[in-house]
């Protein structure tokens, strides 16, 4: 992630799975989120959609 970016798909992937491997990346990415309305909103759009069954959204 450089400085002033978005958060890619990939470190949301990995910040909702609780997988990230290194302390520092998951600082990096809640600190982020604290300060970035777009990731933050789109974090809630991905827990929102993960919380439907398939095909219960159509």
């Amino acid at each position: 992630m450089a400085l002033g970016s978005h958060l890619s798909p990939e470190e949301l992937a990995t910040y909702i799975d609780g997988r990230p491997s290194q302390p520092v990346l998951r600082r990096r990415i809640v600190a982020h989120l604290a300060t970035c309305d777009d990731c933050f909103g789109e974090l809630l759009a991905i827990l929102r959609l993960m919380k439907h069954e398939p095909g219960e959204l159509d």
